[in-house]
């Protein structure tokens, strides 16, 4: 986006009000076939009470807890932006590999924390001059890492002894780090995965990796390109690319040819033909109506109901909800949703 854009944005957002997502300051000046679109997106930073967030770093001493955003929150700003996920799985861990290349080294089986897991999210993500890139990122969590800052955290622990506090054994700091653990490792995978998303989108965005409550209460600017239909060269050629879909699905339309009916029934039929010449012309209309169809955004097959309660229109209306917007017919539905639960670890 030019640099007078990003003045513009900036002006009509002040960053005392905002959190401006505008990770390009500037560049060469922007093509009139496509436009900028600033979307507004708020994020609920109510951490215990089904929020956006997610405690990252306790505040301890009276100091804010530092916020991360959930995978929920990460959604809304990937929409806003025109993002998209291409694909999102579990990979072997660093320490996992390691153990794996010293058993071959030493001919012995190397022992290893089979609770690590590490993930990779690959994301494309429009960019000023109308066209794509993509971006990669991997996170692991490493236990014997997570149990080190755990006890780091614990270092000035106190415990209540007569009702007065007292500094905790190493054994009471230990027992502590190990029901943080507990807690912590039901759904590893799953923050490992949104660590993970968090980590490209930061990439592709400038998010930050922690927010304080504050900072969550002012809403999220996001900025980002798009064809400018009002273009009439662009107009002309999306809509000529809109008929060839449409033909390679559906075949080029047939023309009907008027076949001379023999002698003995011309009679009859120009007279059916005068009789009933308003209501022909009406169903003559009906026919060469063009009817509108909705065709699924994974594979291209039209939208159709599948009995009373599953119309065409309630299965494009619960794909746009379950799937941020995006219009996929049952079969695809279930892809994706499948292709989402392996990558969850079958959870």
């Amino acid at each position: 986006m030019s640099e007078n854009i990003v003045i513009a944005i900036t002006n009509d957002y002040p960053t005392d009000k905002y959190n401006l997502l505008i990770p390009e300051k500037s560049m060469q000046e922007l093509s009139d076939m496509y436009k900028i679109v600033v979307n507004e997106v708020q994020i609920n930073n109510d951490a215990t009470n089904g929020g956006d967030v997610y405690v990252q770093t306790k505040g301890y001493n009276g100091g804010d807890d530092k916020l991360a955003l959930n995978k929920t929150a990460l959604s809304k700003l990937m929409s806003a932006a025109g993002i998209q996920i291409l694909s999102s799985k579990a990979i072997i861990p660093s320490t996992t590999l390691a153990a794996i290349e010293m058993a071959k080294a030493i001919g012995k089986v190397v022992d290893y924390d089979t609770r690590d897991t590490a993930h990779e999210v690959t994301i494309l993500v429009p960019v000023a001059s109308g066209q794509f890139r993509t971006v990669t990122a991997t996170n692991e969590i490493i236990i014997a890492d997570l149990k080190a800052e755990y006890m780091e955290q614990k270092k000035n622990l106190k415990v209540y002894v007569n009702k007065k506090p007292v500094p905790a054994t190493d054994e009471e700091k230990l027992d502590a780090v190990e029901k943080q653990l507990t807690q912590f490792l039901s759904h590893k995978r799953g923050q490992c995965e949104t660590k993970t998303l968090n980590r490209a989108l930061r990439e592709a965005m400038g998010i930050k990796p922690t927010y304080t409550k504050a900072e969550l209460q002012k809403p999220f600017i996001v900025a980002h390109v798009v064809p400018n239909l009002a273009n009439p060269e662009l107009k002309k050629v999306m809509i000529s690319q809109y008929a060839d879909s449409m033909s390679n699905l559906f075949g080029p339309r047939s023309t009907v040819k008027n076949i001379e009916a023999p002698a003995s029934e011309a009679l009859l039929i120009e007279e059916q033909k005068v009789n009933d010449e308003e209501e022909a012309t009406k169903i003559d209309a009906e026919i060469i109506e063009d009817i509108p169809v909705i065709v699924c955004g994974k594979c291209g097959v039209v939208i159709e109901g599948i009995d009373k309660q599953w119309t065409a229109d309630a299965i494009i209306e619960y794909s746009k909800t379950k799937f941020q917007g995006e219009i996929y017919c049952p079969d695809c539905q279930k892809e994706v949703l499948d292709a989402f639960r392996k990558a969850k670890g079958g959870n």
